[in-house]
């Protein structure tokens, strides 16, 4: 969902560029989530 973010000062675009480009190149972006923890997020790319 490109455009939503929870900052006062963001634009909402980060994930969804990098999601675009992991894509581009073939690979794929992982989330694990915890509540009152926070997320991390893993980009994977292929080995060419």
């Amino acid at each position: 969902m490109p455009f939503y973010t929870t900052k006062s000062g963001g634009s909402g675009i980060g994930l969804a560029l990098v999601q675009k480009i992991a894509i581009g190149h073939g690979g794929h972006i992982n989330v694990e989530s915890k509540e009152g923890e926070g997320s991390t997020f893993r980009m994977f790319l292929p080995i060419e």
